[in-house]
């Protein structure tokens, strides 16, 4: 219908160690400011190297770019 849902993943650390992963959904009215269904679960974190994976490369693919457009 006409609603917009609002996904939150979270992932909690304690001395440097993931200790939860949490997601959390939301449902919203389009005419409304307050969600009028809201879904917390716990689920499994993933482990830190997948998430950072996709970061480094990009992070790579960045800096080829700068030194391409940039003539360095």
């Amino acid at each position: 219908g006409d609603s917009i849902v609002v996904d939150d993943h979270r992932t909690y650390f304690k001395d440097g160690k993931m200790i939860r992963c949490l997601e959390k959904r939301m449902s919203y009215a389009k005419q409304d400011s307050i969600p009028h269904d809201v879904i917390y679960k716990m689920v499994d974190c993933i482990p830190a190297d997948k998430l950072t994976k996709d970061i480094e490369k990009l992070l790579t693919l960045s800096e080829e770019a700068k030194a391409y457009l940039c003539g360095k």
